[in-house]
């Protein structure tokens, strides 16, 4: 299985956890028509902590398993993506309303909050981060053993 697509699956979950970090840069909520807009900083309290530490947990558990050539690691990065994953799924849904919905009120655009292209950009980010450390767990296998090199040939007997 030394394939090349095989070996861009450790890359994937980098690619991953620096998706889901910048999508927090990102517009995560907007008003509608010109209004108000909020990053992913500015949108949770807490989430936000929580999504750069996944992202961070499937850095760095990409770069224990490129020093350890182990397999374990990745299931690290595969449950911080599945995490964030879930929180991001969740905060679709809910918007923390009490600072977003005061920000949407005073731009004139009423209170309704609709997802911008951050969350969306985050959703891919940790969804790439958890299947390709799964798939980077199955296809990385532990070092082959070096075989022991011979030992040198005894020397002739003497006369």
């Amino acid at each position: 299985m030394d394939r090349l697509i095989d070996r861009l699956a450790p890359l994937a979950v980098l690619v991953g956890a620096a998706a889901l970090f910048i999508s927090l840069f990102l517009r995560y909520y907007e008003v509608p028509h010109g209004g108000a807009t909020f990053t992913g900083w500015e949108s949770f309290s807490k989430a936000d902590i929580l999504l750069a530490i996944a992202a961070a947990a499937g850095a760095a558990a990409e770069l224990i398993a490129l020093v350890t050539r182990a397999r374990w690691p990745y299931v690290g990065a595969a449950l911080a993506g599945a995490l964030a994953l879930a929180v991001l799924i969740y905060v679709s849904d809910r918007p923390p309303a009490a600072t977003l919905v005061k920000g949407a009120a005073a731009s004139g655009g009423g209170v309704r909050l609709v997802l911008a292209y951050g969350a969306f950009v985050g959703i891919a980010g940790a969804l790439l981060q958890a299947l390709s450390a799964v798939w980077a767990a199955a296809v990385v296998g532990p070092p082959t053993p070096v075989a022991a090199a011979p030992p040198p040939p005894a020397p002739p007997p003497g006369p």
